[in-house]
């Protein structure tokens, strides 16, 4: 899921989705998109940082 969430297309397509929204005046889609998109990244993040990932890395090596 991280890598995912990291990738460019996948936020180009969540991207393109939110204007789509914003054109048909779905705004609730458009903020829960976002929302939804900017917490995979929040997770993302925190689990990249966690120190049982440094541990999961080195053993996959």
């Amino acid at each position: 899921m991280i890598k995912l969430t990291n990738s460019k297309l996948f936020a180009v397509l969540v991207g393109g989705w939110i204007v789509y929204c914003l054109t048909v005046k779905a705004f609730d889609g458009a903020v829960v998109l976002l929302a939804c998109y900017l917490f995979a990244l929040h997770e993302a993040k925190k689990a990249a940082n966690s120190p049982q990932s440094n541990t999961q890395a080195h053993l996959n090596n």
